[in-house]
């Protein structure tokens, strides 16, 4: 992640960053549904039944999105219910979801990028 400038990029707020990140969600969204039409139907993102370069690019911004958006009244899964379903596989079923606890901590030392590429790998 990098911090754009001024404070937030292009956008006047924090609060007008945040629901653009929301929309470009929904596009994610549309990405993943395409995949999984043409894939296996896994839980993952491409639709197969292991983790690929996607999970492990997406996964950290979908953590930043759920601990971030909910506190500016912004739902991270609106218009999104593949990625709501993927999110509740990733933190409920799969190893990598046992990190999730300590999100909040990781999240205000600004070492959550880092963090959750090594506890993938790991995996």
């Amino acid at each position: 992640m990098y911090k754009a400038a001024p404070p937030f990029g292009n956008f006047g707020s924090r609060r007008a960053a945040l629901q653009e990140l929301q929309k470009q969600l929904v596009v994610l969204e549309g990405l993943a549904a395409r995949a999984q039409r043409t894939n296996d139907h896994g839980p993952f993102l491409a639709g197969g039944p292991q983790p690929t370069l996607a999970d492990c690019t997406v996964f950290p911004t979908l953590v930043f999105c759920a601990f971030m958006l909910p506190r500016f009244d912004l739902d991270p899964w609106q218009g999104a219910p593949i990625l709501k379903a993927y999110w509740q596989h990733m933190t409920e079923r799969d190893p990598v979801g046992q990190v999730n606890g300590g999100v909040d901590i990781r999240l205000s030392t600004a070492r959550l990028v880092c963090i959750f590429f090594v506890v993938w790998i790991a995996f």
